[in-house]
């Protein structure tokens, strides 16, 4: 697990900070983006730590292979070798079996493919030392990267629980309820499809490209 000491860490790297609050509306805004029946979901009251899947599911970009491992792992482990398979093995192009060559083999790129038996260049190399699985310490660029996306995470989480107690007040002024809201995007329908949230957008703005509605998806 990733603690709140290690996270400030990086971002006082860079002179930026993150308090207690900061680090705790984070960890809640990325459990709240797992799905309900995930045991991720479970621990939405734990504020004192990241696991490997929350910090995948803060870090990947979208739609990535990373961030689809990492949400359909169930256990850090599960995710953890998943990443490893991505990183130090190529795809078959016909059976997309993951293959790699060993340091044995350098000076020849092309491998057969155990399951189909395609040969095809493979130019991911691993050795048989334990140095691979080494973590190798991250060069000053990404370390500023990852310092501006965290500041730019924290803000971003800040304003959405912020805008959500708005809201919250709103509708109990008003005297609505989230099934209203909920209604308000599917009418008489049982469940919301990406379909209701572009034609919500439409009628009532502000427009979305299909880029932002996908990433809000």
């Amino acid at each position: 697990h990733a603690a709140m000491a290690d996270v400030r860490a990086v971002s006082e790297d860079f002179g930026s900070s993150m308090s207690v609050a900061d680090f705790a509306g984070l960890v809640r805004e990325v459990r709240l983006r797992w799905s309900w029946d995930d045991p991720a979901a479970s621990a939405l009251l734990i504020h004192e730590r990241l696991s490997l899947r929350d910090l995948g599911l803060l870090l990947c970009q979208a739609g990535s292979q990373e961030s689809v491992a990492v949400r359909e792992a169930k256990t850090d482990d599960d995710a953890r070798s998943a990443l490893y398979i991505l990183r130090f093995t190529e795809p078959c192009p016909r059976c997309t079996a993951r293959v790699q060559r060993d340091a044995d083999a350098a000076g020849c790129p092309t491998v057969t493919c155990p399951v189909c038996r395609t040969s095809f260049r493979c130019f991911c190399v691993v050795g048989d030392s334990s140095g691979d699985l080494a973590v190798a310490p991250l060069p000053t660029a990404s370390r500023y990267q990852l310092s501006r996306f965290l500041g730019f995470a924290v803000k971003a989480a800040a304003e959405l629980e912020q805008d959500r107690k708005k809201l919250s007040l709103l509708l109990t002024y008003d005297g609505y309820s989230l099934s209203d809201v909920f209604g308000y995007f599917v009418g008489a329908q049982a469940t919301l499809h990406l379909a209701d949230l572009r034609r919500t957008f439409f009628q009532h703005g502000p427009p979305l490209s299909e880029r932002a509605l996908g990433l809000l998806w």
